[in-house]
């Protein structure tokens, strides 16, 4: 599982795509689903991982991670990535909608 911090996603740029000629076809065009973590300073200049997890962070448990729904789109000529934030109360229809090749505008609509 490939984890990322949170400096390393930017979350809620462009809610909607632009068109369904503009999403990448290079990729799953329904997008797809990351995890990752966040590290923070606390007062006292320790860095605190979120979420917090009791032992060993498990790469299968979807309650030990944040999520992110991405996915590519062509603008001004050039193919960007955005990504939204996904709550592990709509993970699961997130992922049946990308395994059903939903469309990036339907599966904005769950995440939102």
């Amino acid at each position: 599982m490939n984890d990322r911090s949170s400096s390393e996603i930017f979350l809620g740029e462009n809610d909607q795509p632009q068109s369904s000629e503009q999403i990448s076809p290079k990729k799953n065009p329904s997008g797809s689903l990351y995890p990752f973590i966040q590290n923070k300073k606390d007062k006292y200049g320790l860095v605190k991982t979120y979420p917090k997890v009791a032992g060993e962070r498990e790469p299968d448990n979807p309650d030990h991670w944040f999520w992110a729904y991405c996915w590519d789109e062509k603008v001004n000529g050039k193919w960007k990535t955005f990504k939204r934030s996904v709550s592990r109360e709509k993970l699961e229809d997130v992922r049946e909608a990308i395994a059903n090749n939903q469309p990036v505008s339907e599966i904005l609509k769950i995440v939102s």
